[in-house]
Parts: C-alpha cells; structure tokens; sequence
C-alpha cells in the first residue's frame, strides 16, 4: 500500500538548530491511531512532543478536520531531526500487517498529559525518518506572501505594476523618463513591496516616511539590497531626550546567495545606510524580513512580543519590537520588453543574417529568394 518517506515531509523552515515540517499522509484507506513523534525543542518540558490522531485520511495531516496542515517543530541533532511514525488499520487484518511479527516500535517519552494509547503491535507498521535541517535550499513563502506576489504579478501582467512602498502613492511612481538615467534605476524606485505582518506601532518621535530596504541591483538570479536605519536622527532624537541618531537593535532575514537562510544583525544602527546584502530569488522574488528594536520607539499595538527567528535571536524579549516584510523583485520591472515579437536584430540572427553592408529590405528579399530556392 506503500511507504512513508521523503516526498511526505515538506519542510517549512530551519535554522540548523530545529526544524518546521508538515507530513501527508500517503495510504488509502484511512488509517487509525496514527502517531508521530521526534525530539522536543524544550528539553526542560519533555525528551520528545508525541502527537496521537485517531482516522487520518489520505493527505495532509491536520489536527482537527477542515485546519489547514499541522506544522511540527523539531530539534536538531548533527544536522538532522529524526522523525518516528507508525500507523495502521485494526479492522483490516490484510492491510498494513506484520505478518505474524510484532513491530518493534520504541517507546516515546511524550510531552505532560499525553498518553501512548493501545494498539495491536501486529497489525501497525513503523519508520524513522532523517529530516534534513543544516541548510535549507528553499524558502517557504507563507500565505500573506504567496498571494502579495500574486497580486504582483497579475498586475505586471495588466501593465500596471504598482508600488506598495511606505511614503509612495500609485501616481507617484517614477516611469523611464529622460530624466531617469535608466529602466534598471526606474525600477529600483517600485519594486520593493511591504507585506502587512504584525501590528507594529512607531512611537511618536520616530521617523518612518522613508522605506528601510532598497535595491542596489537586480540580476534575475540574485537582488541585493541595502538595509537603512529611518527611525531616528539628531533631528527627532532630542524630542525623547537623547543626542544620539541610533536604533539598538536591527536584524535582517533572507535567502542568501548561497542558497543558505541567513539573519544579519547590527546593534546602535546609526540613521542611514546600515549594511548591503545579497539575497537569492525564487520564481523571481526574494523576501527579507526585518526585525528592529528599540525602548520607547517600537512595540505591538496590543502590547504582545514579536516573534523572532532563533537565528536572529540576540537573548532579549520581543518586546519594543517591530517585524517588517519587504517582496523584492528580482528583475527589473521597468526593463521588461514584449518578447512575442522578435527584434530585426534577432530575427537577422536566427535566419543567419552575415552582416554584410546592405539594406533591411535587400536582406529581407535575400532570405526569402533562399528560401523559396530551398524547394
């Protein structure tokens, strides 16, 4: 009836410590008393977390009926989560059967309050997976970004590629001009966008009428962009009492070109230009997630803490903190041609054009008398 293996865990997110996954599960019919477990992050709660579901049917495994996949959060070991699964059916004696040898299922150390429940070690089948979590080679884009980026792309598509950058109206987005020295530096102005992530509030005294991401250039492959520090100057600083232009804290994380998730963080950012990276794209965009700091300046409108990344994770609370996501497109919106119709250039050099001194309509009668001559 088949196996568990590889193509039934996808990986959501890792940063070599843990690692975030979801499973589908691969029989039919639907099986009972299915079980997972594997190392529990929090080792002070328990050695392992245990997850128990009576009829998990062919598919995605949810915890409740109609929720979308349940994401399980393991730790690593030698850069590996070691993920335990058994299952099977106890009404069907021909399925899923041990042929007269009890399984030799391992006893979890489960989470406070979870029972292992009874089952028949004959009639249920067993495998430990090695689920990678020292690189991760992909990204996952969550809701929120999957459909920005398709808003994006349906408005590329219509020719009306907005920006939804801070401080940029629809009508204020620069166009190609003679103004502009080029399409690659028009589109660095309208291709950072911002996802809605957290309810972030920027105290009274901080400056936020600028974008704290840029793009420095764009190559398909690969965006690198720069990191500025908006929020406070000499300008507003002294309004709460300080000389200084810093913000304490600025993390960001992204992709980068190694393929590898990566969190660069810098502490009393001064106002401007903090740093430039270089993060690798996917179908065409990269995200960058930046996460700031600072006491009295940043904080969750209904005062919760924010949540960051382990990678990120300098030991302080997420408290005074703001999470922000920028889309970033990887080629430049503005440069893009209508490829349906190939340039004289291009169609000289598909029908073998040699250059030679003459006119367009000579080349062209040229290539048609080759043509017709061929039959």
């Amino acid at each position: 009836q088949g196996s568990f293996g590889a193509s039934n865990i996808d990986v959501v997110w890792s940063d070599g410590n843990s690692v975030i996954f979801t499973v589908t599960q691969p029989f039919t019919p639907e099986l009972d008393k299915f079980a997972l477990w594997y190392r529990n992050t929090d080792q002070m709660v328990s050695p392992d977390v245990c997850t128990f579901l009576d009829t998990v049917p062919t598919g995605d495994i949810t915890l409740q009926p109609g929720d979308p996949p349940a994401e399980f959060n393991a730790q690593c070991q030698n850069g590996f989560a070691r993920v335990s699964i058994y299952g099977g059916l106890d009404d069907q004696p021909t399925l899923y059967n041990q042929l007269g040898v009890e399984s030799e299922v391992p006893d979890p150390q489960c989470q406070p309050g979870v029972d292992i429940p009874d089952y028949n070690p004959q009639r249920r089948c067993y495998w430990e997976l090695n689920v990678p979590c020292c690189i991760v080679t992909r990204r996952a884009l969550e809701g929120s970004v999957v459909e920005e980026i398709s808003k994006l792309e349906s408005n590329e598509a219509d020719g009306h590629m907005a920006s939804v950058k801070l401080g940029v109206e629809n009508s204020d987005i620069v166009k190609p001009t003679s103004k502009t020295s080029s399409c690659a530096e028009a589109s660095k102005l309208v291709d950072v966008h911002s996802v809605a992530v957290d309810q972030c509030v920027v105290g009274l005294f901080g400056l936020f009428d600028q974008n704290p991401i840029s793009i420095e250039s764009q190559d398909a492959e690969t965006v690198s962009f720069s990191v500025r520090q908006v929020w406070r100057s000499t300008d507003n600083s002294t309004e709460i009492g300080s000389l200084d232009n810093t913000v304490e804290w600025i993390a960001a994380d992204y992709e980068a070109a190694s393929g590898n998730l990566e969190c660069s963080h810098f502490s009393n950012a001064q106002f401007g230009m903090v740093s430039t990276l270089k993060a690798q794209c996917m179908d065409g965009w990269a995200i960058v997630d930046l996460y700031v700091r600072h006491k009295n300046l940043f904080g969750q409108q209904d005062g919760s803490e924010v949540l960051v990344p382990s990678a990120c994770d300098d030991g302080m609370d997420g408290k005074n903190m703001c999470h922000f996501r920028y889309v970033l497109k990887c080629s430049p919106s503005q440069c893009q041609t209508d490829k349906s119709t190939p340039s004289k250039a291009a169609l000289k050099r598909k029908l073998g054009y040699n250059s030679q001194p003459q006119s367009y309509l000579t080349w062209v009668l040229d290539v048609l008398k080759r043509f017709l001559f061929s039959w």
